[in-house]
Parts: structure tokens; C-alpha cells; sequence
């Protein structure tokens, strides 16, 4: 399988539960990214932008144009993810997912790259 698309399964896998989460205000979300406010609202509007951006990646057939929008999706998550530890400098498990997942894209990335 393509890594590419692994690492869209990887987003839909995530985001899925995830943004269910943010919708239905779960003590996990208010525990993990705190009260309910504009931000978290502003926030659950990005991952739901990863999650229907990857399903409609899944569903489309794979060429290089593709591709190239799956990487360009990948990296920017991989920035906002890497980004989100430098500007929180504090523990939260949060941060600590971001960092594993952003590595795994980078290692899905290079895995489609040396193909």
C-alpha cells in the first residue's frame, strides 16, 4: 500500500474519534485542550478540515497530482503539529501525540519518497 494513503488512515482513524469528541464536549477533550471556548471550536474546524480533506484523498485514485496534495496536507499538519510543542511549553498529552503522529507522517512521507 501507498504510504501516503496509510497516513491518510492514520488521520481518519485519529480525527474520527477525536472530533466526535470535541462535538459531544467529552470530559477527554475538556481535560486534554481545556474549557469550551472560540479556540476549541476554531480548532475542531482545522481537524475536521484533515478529516474530510483525507477522506476525499482516500476516495480519489492516486497519480502524482494527487500525491503531491497529499503530501502538501501531511506537512502542514506535520508543521502545526511540531510548532504546537514549541509554542506550549508545558506537559499535556496532547503535545505528545502531536509529536508521534508528526513523525510518523515524516516517516510515511520518506517510506513514498525513496519509492
Amino acid at each position: 500500500m501507498n504510504p501516503l494513503r496509510i497516513a491518510l488512515w492514520v488521520n481518519i482513524i485519529i480525527l474520527i474519534p477525536i472530533t466526535l469528541s470535541f462535538i459531544n464536549y467529552s470530559k477527554y477533550i475538556t481535560d486534554s485542550y481545556g474549557l469550551h471556548t472560540t479556540s476549541r471550536d476554531i480548532l475542531l474546524s482545522i481537524y475536521l478540515t484533515f478529516l474530510f480533506l483525507s477522506i476525499y484523498f482516500i476516495m480519489t485514485p492516486s497519480n502524482n497530482k494527487t500525491n503531491t496534495n497529499i503530501t502538501t496536507l501531511l506537512y502542514i499538519q506535520i508543521i502545526y503539529k511540531i510548532l504546537s510543542a514549541i509554542t506550549h511549553k508545558e506537559y499535556n498529552p496532547v503535545i505528545i501525540s502531536n509529536i508521534v503522529i508528526a513523525l510518523i507522517f515524516i516517516i510515511l512521507i520518506h517510506l513514498h519518497e525513496s519509492n
